[in-house]
Parts: structure tokens; sequence; C-alpha cells
């Protein structure tokens, strides 16, 4: 993971987590601030990092999350997602996603799709009394063995260094020659 989003993912964590810190109430002694929602008076937040490759945005089409719902062989699937006709929305779960942010519901992931966040967010307010923020992040074309190690693990040897900078030129002149490039 290259720094500026690394640093991303930090300031979204730190600007979630502070949102909901105004949301709830202060503990004793400190100023009280009125919660925008109701929450136990322990004051403690489920927090989970939602991190991954292209897929965690999600794929899962919201017509056919639709369809699905409303088929009579698929609906009890289905129905501890859904209030009555429509889908649950969780005002003790909280998501911040692609620049976004609000109560869960589906529509999290990218132009009318959802992911995982939906149903894991749904088990998890079921599950905590506490309330339970998600912070996804989620980048396609990354790798847990390149961008998501931390610089504590150094670096790969020069000898595989070598080879995928050799495999990545092969490529790249593959690739201009098919597409009678000179650069």
């Amino acid at each position: 993971m290259n720094v500026k989003h690394l640093v991303a993912v930090l300031l979204s964590l730190l600007a979630a987590v502070s949102a909901m810190a105004v949301a709830l109430p202060r503990a004793a002694g400190g100023p009280r601030v009125e919660p925008a929602v109701s929450a136990p008076g322990s004051g403690k937040v489920r927090v989970y990092v939602l991190a991954g490759q292209s897929n965690m945005e999600g794929k899962a089409q919201l017509p056919l999350l639709e369809h699905l719902a409303a088929q009579p062989s698929t609906a009890g699937r289905f129905a501890h997602l859904r209030d009555g006709d429509g889908w649950r929305v969780r005002d003790d779960v909280w998501i911040k996603c692609l620049g976004r942010r609000g109560a869960l519901t589906l529509g999290f992931g990218p132009r009318g799709r959802t992911g995982l966040e939906y149903a894991f967010g749904v088990r998890a307010g079921d599950h905590f009394e506490e309330p339970v923020l998600l912070v996804k992040a989620a980048w396609g074309g990354r790798s847990i063995r390149k961008d998501f190690r931390p610089p504590s693990s150094g670096l790969p040897a020069d000898e595989q260094l070598d080879k995928e900078l050799a495999d990545a030129v092969k490529r790249t002149e593959g690739r201009n020659a098919k597409r009678e490039r000179k650069d």
C-alpha cells in the first residue's frame, strides 16, 4: 500500500471515530452532547476495518438483490435483511466508504452496487449492544503481498525484484508491439 492510501485510510478512520464520538454521550464529568441515535451508556463503539481489493468494493447489483428478495424461492435468504418491502437501515451501525458515510443500508459500493458490508453490518448490529462502525477501504489492482505490506517487512530479495522488473518490461514491450507503439 502506498503512503497516500495508508494516510487516507487512517484519516477516514479518525474522522469516522471522531464523528461517532460527537454522536455518543460523553464520559461522566465531560460535557454532555445529545446522541444522534440512542446508544447504550457504555460509550464503547465496535470498529471494523474492511480492507481489500476490488472485490471488497462490492459487486452485487441492487436490481439483482431486489429481484432475488422478491422471488418466493430465494426470499427466505434475504428476510433478515428486509424491513417490510424495503431493505433494513441500521441506525446503530454506521459506515464510511468511498467518500460517503451514514447509517448502514444497501448501496455503499460503486455505482448501484453493494458488498459484504451490508450483511456483515446487519449481523454485527444484531449481535452487539454497542454501536458498530464499519470503515470500508477497497482499491482495485492491489496486492496484499506488496501494497498492504508494512514498511517494517522490508523489500523482497534483489533477485525477486529483478525478475519482477524484467517481467514488467517484457509485458510492456509486448503490449507496445501489439499496439504498434515505440515507447
